[in-house]
């Protein structure tokens, strides 16, 4: 009865001190406790990212002797819709509400443009869905005019549009910090998908 009781003291230890160790983990210096913390943490755990670059650290520094050869330096480990900083956030927002007040003319602007039968008229639509979780801004210049930009604001997860003369067009902009650039000619409405 007496190892039972011993026994079971050693394991409810064993547990308390696992689990401060975990609570620990983003302090501690020690490879393999950090290797078994990333294989059982779920994915979506904001420590895996830390964890994973002072890995790389933790083992570049195990590998190389001082004096031998540099370390190869560690990369940071970003996922571009949840950290990049919004650098246009206050344009996108004025943007938006500009778009929410004119709402209802650029409904019918919408609708017009998709049930016009007449395929020779001047103009034509883009209607741009975002498919990332960053909001963005598309910078629509006509090859013709490097003087003219329109500006169009696009919710993450949402769609926007713009109805413009036919021509070649230079699209622009940022999707999650990374550079964004298209050339596309509008004939007739397009439709072009962001991910």
């Amino acid at each position: 009865m007496k190892s039972i009781i011993q026994i079971i003291l050693l394991v409810f230890f064993s547990f308390l001190y696992g689990q401060k160790s975990l609570k620990n983990i983003l302090k501690s210096n020690n490879i393999i406790e950090i290797e078994t913390f990333l294989k059982a943490a779920h994915p979506d755990d904001p420590r895996r990212n830390i964890l994973k670059k002072k890995l790389i650290d933790l083992k570049n520094s195990s590998w190389t002797k001082p004096g031998i050869g540099p370390s190869m330096a560690a990369r940071p480990i970003v996922n571009n819709a949840e950290f990049y900083v919004d650098e246009e956030k206050e344009e996108f927002d004025l943007l938006i509400s500009e778009t929410s007040n004119q709402h209802k003319e650029k409904t019918v602007q919408l609708l017009n443009a998709l049930f016009a039968t007449d395929l020779e008229g001047e103009s034509a639509t883009f209607l741009i869905q975002n498919r990332t979780k960053c909001n963005i801004i598309l910078r629509i210049q006509p090859k013709t005019d490097d003087k003219i930009v329109y500006n169009l604001a696009v919710k993450g997860q949402a769609e926007n549009f713009i109805t413009l003369k036919k021509g070649q067009y230079l699209i622009k902009g940022k999707i999650c910090g990374q550079l964004y650039s298209s050339e596309k000619e509008l004939s007739k409405s397009l439709l072009i998908e962001l991910k």
